[in-house]
């Protein structure tokens, strides 16, 4: 059973890879300083999303029950949005990354998704 530590550093090293892909695809979006900052980068925004999804596991039935069950139908979609939010909130906060735009944010976040389901599915 893995530990909170052990998930929390696969989490971190997937979504900085998942940053690196993002960042190398997408012309409107930098992570600059090198390996030590797309590191950095990794653990803020890793560290963002979880806390957002802990909240939304916390509120999962009052979302559900408050949406008509609309929440757990569009989950992708919501799931999405929150990885949009994680990644625009990384950007106000660190020095080192650049997201010019909301699409880009969008787009970012729907290239990581991927990038984290192969990264999942192989691992």
């Amino acid at each position: 059973m893995p530990t909170i530590i052990t998930s929390f550093v696969a989490i971190w090293l997937t979504a900085t890879f998942a940053l690196f892909v993002a960042d190398k695809v997408l012309s409107k979006m930098e992570i600059k300083g090198g390996i030590v900052a797309m590191l950095g980068v990794g653990a803020l925004y890793a560290g963002i999303l979880e806390a957002i999804k802990w909240v939304m596991q916390k509120l999962d039935l009052l979302l559900t029950i408050g949406t008509l069950f609309l929440y757990k139908l569009f989950f992708p979609l919501v799931m999405l949005v929150v990885m949009v939010i994680a990644l625009k909130l990384a950007d106000r906060w660190s020095d080192n990354l650049t997201v010019q735009t909301t699409g880009t944010a969008f787009m970012a976040a729907l290239i990581m998704a991927v990038v984290t389901g192969i990264v999942n599915f192989i691992f």
